[in-house]
């Protein structure tokens, strides 16, 4: 039988890297939750697979899992794990991940440094559990598809860092198909948070996992033009350039849009409410952003067996600068209350006839005429 050597009395078949050395540990009740040392001249880390071999070369000792074989992750999606970080930690000193594997000799994986888009925030601290995702194609080479992954290291910072070196503190280890949703890190090192007591301070707003960036009249561009709706009528301005205008509903007002507006509008920020529904003709309204802000309600909506159909077109390019995290171009509902209903739709999908070509200007579909444009 194969014996699990997810232990750290035996340095000769433990499961931990370097560990007379490093001195890793395993906390006592919780097997999910090990502390990885590191020091300036090696890395610490976790090995996977056969670690012993009797004299008919079966193997009789194994890490994860567990049956004597390395793990194949070639076919998973996500590395996923809690993480905290202790050590100096700095521009010069971060902490990392890599795996090695791949038969003899070894290969090494696409060093990660756990931190942006992998880590809850961006980054890690020593106070507080993170969560961690890594796809795992972004750990592959083009030597290695992380078939038989021998070891998990995390990394040191080298003999030219003069400060502690890293201690990475790892639990709920995973390897798996599903995504988890990470905490995304501040658009700034030091962004003014949304707050609703000091909201005129504010440069963004924290939302469920996102940072949004909040729309003000006087940090918009010169020429940049903000109407408010008044005696709950939407503002009838005629003519404008596009994407020059944006429309306020504010907390007082309920305003119902049953036009067909020509102007292009950059955002439509809703606070109180704003309903779109056709009157006795179709509907159409072009714009960037609709933003519905905390308390808002829109509510677009064509009544029971309505002959007219409202036409909502997002116009829009996306801004790195403004928005380096490019949320900003659609509907958001930013805590807000949004409402979609209209007449039951007969055909919802169509399976294609011919295979969907990149570069091609024509879709061909099974079934009744869809009505869709491209």
């Amino acid at each position: 039988s194969v014996e699990d050597s997810n232990t750290i009395e035996d340095e000769k078949f433990t499961c931990f890297i370097h560990l007379e050395r490093l001195k890793p540990t395993a906390t006592e009740g919780n097997p999910d939750y090990f502390t990885i040392n590191t020091d300036a001249w090696v890395s610490g880390g976790l090995r996977f697979g056969c670690m012993r071999k009797d004299e008919t070369w079966n193997c009789d000792r194994s890490c994860y899992p567990f049956d004597g074989t390395f793990p194949d992750w070639s076919n998973k999606t996500y590395l996923t794990f809690l993480a905290k970080i202790e050590g100096g930690i700095d521009a010069d000193c971060r902490p990392t991940i890599t795996l090695t594997g791949g038969g003899w000799p070894r290969k090494n994986s696409n060093a990660i440094v756990l931190e942006k888009s992998f880590v809850d925030y961006g980054y890690l601290i020593r106070d507080e559990w993170r969560r961690v995702l890594i796809p795992l194609d972004v750990l592959m080479t083009t030597e290695w598809d992380l078939i038989d992954v021998y070891g998990m290291h995390f990394g040191t910072c080298g003999t030219s860092h003069e400060k502690p070196q890293p201690k990475y503190h790892i639990a709920s280890l995973s390897v798996t198909n599903n995504a988890i949703e990470l905490i995304s890190n501040p658009p700034s090192s030091s962004p003014s948070v949304y707050v609703t007591n000091d909201q005129l301070l504010a440069t963004h707003r924290f939302v469920h996992t996102n940072w949004y960036p909040v729309y003000r009249p006087e940090i918009e561009p010169k020429g940049h033009l903000w109407v408010a709706a008044e005696k709950n009528l939407w503002p009838n301005l005629g003519t404008a350039d596009p994407q020059t205008v944006t429309i306020l509903i504010p907390k007082d007002q309920a305003v119902v849009y049953s036009g067909a507006d020509a102007i292009k509008y950059d955002k439509i920020i809703v606070r109180g409410l704003l309903t779109i529904q056709p009157n006795n003709s179709d509907v159409f309204l072009t714009t960037n952003t609709i933003i519905v802000e905390r308390e808002g309600v829109l509510d677009i909506k064509t009544d029971n067996n309505s002959p007219y159909t409202i036409t909502l077109e997002i116009d829009g390019a996306l801004d790195v600068l403004k928005d380096p995290q490019q949320t900003m171009v659609g509907i958001l509902a930013l805590e807000g209350s949004l409402s979609i209903t209209g007449n039951n739709v007969v055909t919802k999908m169509a399976g294609l006839i011919d295979d969907a070509i990149a570069g091609s200007t024509v879709l061909k579909v099974n079934g009744v005429d869809l009505g869709f444009e491209l």
